[in-house]
């Protein structure tokens, strides 16, 4: 609810909803939490870069999610990322 008028921020359906996400953390913690709140998505969690740049050979996301994984493994992904998806 925004508090000071009383009504949700997001009326309706969030731009969220339907979206394919791709989540990548070491912690499997911080995977079980982004699935919960991101429920309105279809979440793809990995723990490691190998899992993502695997996932991303093979499959389209909108969004990637990640923990900070090193500069390098960073860039790689990201190469990665707008290569299969353009």
């Amino acid at each position: 609810m925004f508090p000071l008028l009383g009504r949700p921020l997001l009326e309706g359906k969030s731009p969220l909803h339907g979206k394919s996400i791709l989540i990548v953390d070491y912690e499997p913690d911080i995977l079980e939490v982004l699935e919960e709140l991101l429920s309105m998505c279809s979440v793809t969690k990995a723990s490691s870069y190998d899992k993502a740049k695997d996932l991303l050979e093979h499959r389209y996301f909108d969004i990637a999610i990640h923990s900070f994984l090193g500069i390098l493994r960073t860039v790689l992904l990201y190469h990665r990322l707008l290569k299969h998806q353009f």
